[in-house]
């Protein structure tokens, strides 16, 4: 079902994965994340805020790799490279799980036969009509 919500929660799922399938990913664009997933929990309907509230612990993840262990990556010590696999794992359970939150609180209302979601009582013209 349409929320005021779903919006920002669209703008965040597709963002995870843009990010989660880029070649690089930067630390600022934890950044954009943490920005967006901001958003999406500043409404009560967001279907988000799992996936939101899960950036957090990945945004720092993220600075462990870069900059702090950036060296240790490039010489390939253990480690770090275990720092890297936990995040992009975080991060592609983050998408996943994200997508799924959203497409659940989109999809029509079971019951319906034409499948479709009911319209709100504001737009249905007969309670609120203009004088």
């Amino acid at each position: 079902m349409w929320t005021p919500a779903t919006t920002a929660d669209a703008a965040y799922t597709s963002m995870l994965v843009f990010v989660t399938t880029s070649r690089v990913i930067s630390p600022q664009y934890f950044i954009w994340l943490l920005g967006l997933a901001a958003t999406c929990l500043v409404f009560s309907t967001t279907s988000q805020r799992v996936p939101a509230l899960a950036m957090l612990p990945l945004t720092v993840i993220t600075t462990l790799d870069y900059p702090v262990s950036f060296g240790q990556i490039l010489n390939g010590e253990p480690a770090a490279v275990m720092v890297v696999v936990v995040r992009n794992l975080g991060l592609l359970w983050v998408t996943v799980h994200s997508a799924r939150c959203l497409w659940r609180s989109t999809r029509a209302v079971p019951g319906l036969a034409d499948g479709t979601v009911p319209a709100r009582p504001e737009y249905t013209g007969s309670r609120h009509r203009a004088r």
